[in-house]
């Protein structure tokens, strides 16, 4: 199951489709899903294990999962405590050391999920209705030989270092942001380029017009342009900026300054003075203070 869900985040990037999920695959003549499509816990049939542990937007369960820590997260406790079937096969996959499949909505329609795997229940808090999970890798040789155990897809596939993957929480919760941030800007833009209009989903970004790591730079949709990959980069290094009171594009002279090739003329001399393509939505679109901050450093460039 690993395997099928490695090659998915290959080919479709690490957040997926719940149709993808709820379709599983093929294994020894029976479809496997990958999640339950109402439940948070997803035990397969037969097995006493559970696999898959989601976090649902407002999940008809009111999970609170959260950060705790530095390497883990709290997960609910699904219905009336521990000894519900549910729980007692995360409990069995505790005590067995085995690892599960994390999955964290990041869109409610169409619904889409930030896959992470392995993660493993570290703990069992009774007193707090919730199971610690460990999102480091973990190296002890009860999780190594279940996960060998495991490895059955095809024999011919050597087993992957899972044991070694630094997923640490910081990056998890990077990705869990990023994937949240570009659903919703992207979505609030229509899918769309903000600057010259490409409808490719797969060719856009959800651009900073404030970088993260500053002041305003929260990832919320005030803060976030939904850029084509030649617009994003151009707009990082300021060499495009969104005059903040007309929210009209400008491309700075010294692009303007280069004649060569259709790319420049299409891709940036024309765009120069056109209109910004905003949200319908007044609450989605840029934030003027934020689009100073940006103008600021393209003008003093």
């Amino acid at each position: 199951m690993f395997a099928h869900l490695d090659a998915l985040v290959l080919r479709h990037g690490t957040v997926l489709d719940f149709a993808l999920l709820a379709a599983g695959f093929e294994f020894e003549g029976r479809r496997r899903p990958l999640m339950h499509r109402q439940k948070g816990i997803y035990t397969p049939s037969g097995s006493p294990f559970a696999l898959t542990l989601k976090t649902s937007i407002r999940s008809r369960w009111a999970y609170s999962d959260h950060f705790d820590g530095e390497d883990s997260l709290l997960y609910s406790m699904q219905g009336e405590g521990p000894n519900s079937a549910d729980n007692r096969s995360v409990c069995a996959a505790f005590e067995a050391g085995l690892p599960l499949i994390y999955l964290n909505q990041v869109r409610r329609t169409p619904p889409r999920f930030v896959v992470v795997h392995p993660v493993w229940v570290g703990e069992v808090l009774g007193d707090r209705r919730s199971f610690r999970v460990v999102l480091q890798p973990r190296d002890d040789s009860r999780a190594a030989t279940a996960l060998h155990g495991a490895n059955v897809l095809n024999d011919s596939l050597p087993l992957r270092p899972y044991l070694e993957r630094a997923y640490g929480v910081g990056q998890v919760r990077r990705r869990l942001h990023q994937a949240r941030f570009r659903d919703s800007v992207l979505d609030a833009y229509r899918q769309q380029c903000a600057m010259c209009a490409l409808p490719v989903a797969a060719l856009l970004d959800a651009a900073h017009i404030v970088p993260d790591a500053e002041d305003l730079g929260d990832p919320v949709v005030p803060n976030g342009l939904s850029l084509c990959r030649i617009h994003h980069r151009a707009f990082d290094l300021h060499l495009v900026s969104v005059e903040p009171e007309s929210t009209r594009v400008h491309v700075h002279e010294e692009l303007r300054g280069i004649v060569d090739g259709p790319v420049l003329e299409h891709a940036f001399h024309q765009l120069h003075g056109a209109p910004l393509l905003v949200p319908k939505a007044h609450g989605d679109r840029p934030d003027r203070e934020r689009l100073r901050q940006h103008w600021t450093s393209f003008v003093a460039r």
